[in-house]
């Protein structure tokens, strides 16, 4: 209909006002169209008037490209020898209902209408959303259990502070929140949740004693400045200055988002506590040969911490190399980066050697296998076929043959809206919890 025609249309029933009422609102066109045309349109408004829960269907439907690959990326992808990626599983969907399109058509189909049962094609559309429904609360169950293994974030107006003794004794930290800690050498101790307002100044007091190992202070307690910013996870790494005193570095925030590909991610802190070691690189070489490098820079008049943006590399096994220009062979060792997992590789430097090296592990690697996700792919496949597949044969059945376009516009238009609330409901950021979201 033309703007002027609709136009007609409302006049037309404003003047017919008092008269006998018309039992549709498209009979007002009645005189300008025919009477074909006009029974077409109501058996189209029928149909869109059926399209509108489809867009809850997509919503939850095309969130296999998003939310289900997230949660791929937190599980381990080895399957039988073989890596599956977490953007490979979105494979599944479409080769589940090639293999399901059939079954349900020669099979499952013909013994429902034996039964007298799923013959409409309507019943089959509201099984087909209980069964979307069912892969939601089995994604849900599977990611209750990954968050076992997700690192703890601190809550609003809270902040965390992890200090890690790269010192050869143990310290004991007096702190303005509880009794004191005690750090021993390598280790690392978290403070969660702490109150932060925006940036707030805390005051540590370490203790150490005169003989730490093979260095000697002057004095036994040092005085640390900590700067915490809220929703932030710093990292506090205690070593010595070139005057062979306790130094704290603060590095960047800690990054625990795990890569979409499931690969582990690694960064290199380096803490360069002496002038007698130049030009140092810090080579990551796997099995394979591949190699990552990393060149600390020079800082020749004070004690300084160098550190690396976040690598994603391989799973596997890691010769670690570093050199410098007095001696090529300074340190090597020998570590382990598995898939999911997030790594913080701290060094500091002594006279002429390396006093401390150390792998931290972050974020928890992947365990939960990914084969985890199928069921929940079978569910959403089943209900593709069922609510999807229906409600196309439906349309095509039921809509008149000049109005089939129309149906199909407003399929596509319900894929649409589907893809709408999911951006609306993510861009809210309702939910700390993916459970929650599913």
């Amino acid at each position: 209909m033309s703007f002027y025609s609709s136009f007609d249309v409302v006049r037309q029933k404003s003047n017919e006002k008092g008269e006998i009422g018309r039992s549709h609102w498209l009979d007002y066109a009645k005189g300008r169209f025919s009477a074909k045309v006009i029974e077409d349109m109501k058996v189209v408004c029928s149909i869109l008037l059926l399209y509108a829960p489809l867009p809850l269907f997509w919503s939850l439907f095309d969130q296999q490209g998003s939310r289900w690959t997230f949660q791929a990326s937190h599980m381990s992808g080895y399957v039988l020898g073989t890596q599956i990626v977490p953007d490979q599983m979105q494979v599944v969907n479409p080769a589940i209902v090639l293999i399901l399109i059939p079954v349900f058509d020669r099979v499952l189909y013909p013994c429902f209408s034996k039964l007298n049962v799923l013959e409409n094609s309507l019943h089959r559309m509201a099984l087909g959303g209980i069964m979307a429904g069912l892969a939601f609360f089995s994604a849900g169950i599977l990611e209750l259990a990954l968050e076992t293994t997700y690192p703890e974030l601190p809550s609003e107006h809270h902040a965390s502070v992890n200090v890690m003794n790269t010192l050869p004794c143990s310290l004991t930290i007096q702190n303005p929140f509880d009794e004191a800690r005690t750090v021993r050498s390598g280790e690392i101790h978290k403070f969660a949740d702490i109150p932060a307002h925006n940036y707030t100044r805390y005051t540590f007091s370490v203790e150490a004693p005169l003989q730490c190992g093979s260095l000697k202070f002057n004095k036994r307690t040092h005085s640390l400045d900590v700067v915490s910013v809220e929703n932030q996870i710093d990292s506090v790494l205690i070593g010595t200055s070139i005057h062979n005193e306790i130094q704290a570095f603060i590095t960047d925030p800690v990054d625990f988002k795990k890569s979409l590909s499931g690969k582990p991610r690694v960064r290199i802190a380096y803490i360069k506590s002496s002038r007698s070691l130049t030009n140092v690189t810090v080579s990551l070489i796997s099995s394979s040969g591949l190699q990552d490098v990393y060149f600390v820079h020079d800082y020749s008049s004070k004690s300084s911490l160098a550190v690396s943006e976040y690598m994603e590399l391989p799973q596997g096994v890691y010769e670690c190399r570093i050199s410098s220009s007095e001696n090529p062979h300074l340190y090597e060792k020998h570590f382990h980066l598995a898939l999911g997992g997030v790594y913080s590789l701290i060094i500091r430097e002594g006279l002429q050697e390396i006093a401390f090296i150390k792998l931290y592990t972050m974020s928890t690697p992947n365990t939960l296998n990914i084969l985890w996700q199928v069921p929940q792919y079978v569910l959403i496949s089943v209900a593709e076929i069922m609510f999807g597949v229906a409600g196309l044969e439906f349309s095509f059945t039921q809509a008149p043959k000049c109005m089939k376009t129309i149906t199909i516009a407003g399929w596509y238009l319900s894929v649409a809206g589907g893809n709408f609330l999911v951006i609306i409901i993510t861009q809210l950021n309702m939910f700390r919890s993916q459970v929650r979201f599913h």
